[in-house]
């Protein structure tokens, strides 16, 4: 879903997505989004958070933040989460009670 957003921002917002991660540039557009989950307990198809591979010196994970990028709709469909590896389901778990 990080990337289903992170295309549909920048096919809106011209250049490299790392200037509008530190702020370089500013975009608030993206194309709509239509999310199909598949784990449960993140909630990132309502948030206006795409996760990137950009990593800061000191170890912090950066994201691009936009309002444009929370998704018009999210089908939540639980047999696309039925195969889910334990470890996995495990994790989601975690995120959803801290």
């Amino acid at each position: 879903m990080d990337c289903a957003k992170a295309i549909a921002f920048l096919s809106k917002n011209k250049g490299d997505i790392s200037d509008y991660i530190y702020n370089r540039l500013r975009g608030d557009e993206a194309l709509p989004l239509v999310l199909i989950p598949t784990t449960c307990g993140t909630g990132i198809g309502r948030k206006r958070i795409c996760g990137t591979d950009q990593i800061r010196k000191n170890g912090d994970k950066k994201s691009l933040r936009c309002n444009a990028i929370v998704a018009k709709v999210s089908i939540i469909d639980p047999e696309c989460m039925m195969t889910m590896p334990r470890k996995c389901w495990l994790g989601c778990l975690r995120c959803t009670v801290s």
